[in-house]
């Protein structure tokens, strides 16, 4: 059987209540975190929305407020969430410690998909390094015995049922002012809507151009744009795509608004007409 616990950790206390208090002071720590990505979280989905919309003739956000909107689908998302036991990584909150007793100690893994509080909560002073995995070599360092022990504790571990500290914090809000503080740069707004753009166009062009002569069924399409759809990174990333890419984003700092304010996050998105679009992006 494989086993991989890339972020497996031992506390260094063996007082189960101990263990406890630690837990309940990183749920006060990790509130904190919490509000910051998700203000963060609510800025980027209302950006884009504005974005998008400054710079497509025929926008799929008209008639929305951006900031209302963004509000009720994360709510709605992280509902489905809960409800359903299924994950939706860009807006899950869950952060869940699970604590296995064994008789060398307690050890522990995290459940989230929030990688950057992960990372801080391997840095508290109160747990320690327990990794392990059989599908490739030992860590630097790690010797041969003890990479064998940390195997037979962690299987030992895994037929067992663990103690779960759920750390969530659910029902936070964050007020418009926090996200207007946290509404990413220009910068990183017109590099994001130039590779929306430029992977749109290209997906256009290969959907287009792999068209087969005869009928198709439904799911031969399906297949044939999602193979075109999981190429697109790598094409994005290519020098043709770069390139590409930065042209197009000389076409999109031109159309997208230079700050975002309140105001324009709760400004419902109306239509425009082509002639608002100043110009057919040149791309080749």
């Amino acid at each position: 059987m494989s086993y991989k616990v890339y972020d497996g950790f031992k506390f260094r206390t063996t007082d189960f209540d101990a263990i406890r208090a630690h837990t309940d002071a990183w749920r006060e720590e990790l509130a904190g975190h919490h509000r910051s990505w998700l203000a963060r979280l609510h800025a980027d989905m209302a950006v884009a929305m504005i974005d998008e919309a400054a710079t497509s003739s025929e926008s799929r956000h008209r008639g929305n407020v951006p900031l209302k909107h963004v509000r009720q689908e994360i709510l709605d998302r992280q509902a489905e969430i809960v409800s359903s036991r299924l994950r939706d990584p860009p807006v899950d909150p869950d952060f869940t410690v699970s604590v296995f007793s064994h008789e060398t100690g307690y050890y522990g893994i995290v459940g989230t998909e929030r990688r950057p509080w992960l990372d801080e909560w391997l840095k508290a002073d109160f747990i320690q390094d327990f990794c392990y995995w059989n599908n490739s070599d030992r860590p630097d360092g790690m010797d041969e015995d003890e990479w064998n022990r940390r195997h037979s504790i962690w299987k030992s571990l895994f037929s067992s049922v663990p103690e779960k500290f759920d750390c969530t914090v659910r029902d936070a809000f964050v007020t418009n002012a926090e996200i207007v503080a946290a509404a990413p740069a220009l910068e990183v707004r017109v590099a994001r809507e130039a590779r929306r753009i430029a992977e749109l166009r290209e997906f256009e062009r290969r959907a287009n151009e792999s068209k087969p002569d005869g009928e198709e069924t439904g799911d031969e399409r399906f297949q044939r744009l999602i193979s075109i759809a999981a190429r697109l990174a790598a094409w994005a990333n290519s020098d043709e795509g770069r390139a590409v890419v930065q042209e197009t984003s000389v076409w999109v700092r031109e159309r997208i608004r230079g700050e975002i304010d309140e105001d324009v996050f709760m400004r419902t998105i109306v239509h425009k007409d082509d002639t608002e679009i100043v110009a057919v992006l040149p791309i080749a």
